[in-house]
């Protein structure tokens, strides 16, 4: 995916998607993995574990129950995982979901780093 089509698409002007684009405007680092279609039920298993863990660590994730409200509402069967690494500049992962034609973002968490 090339990087002006991904900021495209993290549209909104909630303060993480913001966040999202001024990190990859500043070069952050991006992947999404077009082979890496995940059952829908699967992201979101794995984002309330992610959630629970950076609770107990306490560094809860940016927009998470946002994000699986969004992966519950989702009619698709699958999404692709994408991830923008803005943690030398501001010390934030962003985590990714978007739908199998890579024309929407279904949603966005945000992972901040070690305090």
């Amino acid at each position: 995916m090339e990087r002006q089509k991904l900021v495209r698409l993290v549209d909104g002007d909630d303060d993480l998607r913001v966040a999202v684009r001024a990190a990859l405007a500043a070069g952050a680092p991006f992947d999404v993995w077009d082979d890496s279609r995940v059952p829908v039920s699967a992201a979101i298993t794995l984002l309330q574990r992610r959630q629970a863990g950076a609770e107990r660590r306490g560094r809860p994730l940016l927009q998470a129950a946002e994000g699986l409200e969004a992966l519950r509402l989702y009619p698709g069967d699958t999404v692709l995982v994408g991830r923008v690494d803005d943690r030398q500049r501001s010390g934030m992962q962003f985590h990714l979901h978007l739908d199998p034609e890579t024309e929407a973002i279904v949603c966005c968490v945000g992972v901040p780093g070690a305090r």
